[in-house]
């Protein structure tokens, strides 16, 4: 009978301390700010995408959702680039680079700020390992 009315029971969740419960407030907003971003990105509002990929940042999204990261900042070094901030375009698509170096595009891209900022000898090593990468199954 114990196990009928186990399946009836309400389950108790764990109660959790307040800064426990700060820090899941502060993870699930960085992850809101992030959706927020990237619909924003998606939607050429690039100046309020940059505002909430910043403080998805800010609250922890990378620590929280690592597997993630890579796109995370290849969206904000996107923004950035479209905004001409192209050092700092090319300092986000370098810790895109670091999260997953596999990946062609980020190469590409990153060749396109060095190639703004006029780092000739940056974009054509870019494009060199963009083409390799590219050719890889």
């Amino acid at each position: 009978m114990s196990w009928l009315s186990n399946l009836f029971s309400t389950k108790q969740t764990p109660k959790l301390s307040p800064e426990e419960q700060e820090l899941s407030k502060r993870k699930w907003d960085s992850f809101d700010f992030f959706s927020k971003g990237q619909d924003c990105y998606l939607n050429m509002q690039t100046t309020e995408a940059l505002s909430y990929l910043d403080k998805a940042i800010e609250y922890g999204f990378e620590e929280n959702f690592s597997s993630d990261s890579s796109k995370l900042y290849d969206l904000r070094a996107g923004c950035l680039q479209e905004l001409e901030y192209h050092y700092d375009a090319i300092n986000d698509f370098d810790k895109s680079i670091f999260a997953d170096p596999n990946d062609c595009n980020k190469f590409f891209s990153r060749s396109v700020s060095k190639g703004a900022v006029l780092d000739y000898e940056g974009e054509v090593a870019d494009l060199e390992k963009a083409i390799q990468l590219s050719k890889v199954d």
